[in-house]
């Protein structure tokens, strides 16, 4: 059987985590630094493809961690668009 693709999708950068869940997340705004570059690094070296959601999207302004809802669309245009070549059916 062949390998379907694989994408990888790094998140945004997180910001200052605000709200309940802040302590959950301390810190995380400078933690998460290099994450997305380590994550194309490995997607390099075992042929696998990734996306940057930094590069279409910001974490919320709410809580700092996860997508608003208008973010969550932009996100999933963007990897409709990227994904649309893997899902190529083979008619034979």
């Amino acid at each position: 059987r062949p390998v379907p693709p694989v994408l990888v999708v790094a998140p945004p950068p997180i910001r200052t985590p605000k709200g309940p869940i802040a302590p959950k997340f301390a810190r995380g705004e400078s933690k998460c630094v290099g994450l997305a570059e380590a994550y194309e690094k490995v997607c390099r070296e075992i042929d696998c493809h990734f996306f940057d959601s930094s590069a279409v999207v910001t974490s919320s302004i709410v809580d700092g961690v996860h997508l608003d809802a208008e973010q969550h669309l932009v996100l999933g245009k963007a990897l409709a668009t990227t994904v649309a070549p893997f899902l190529s059916v083979d008619a034979h």
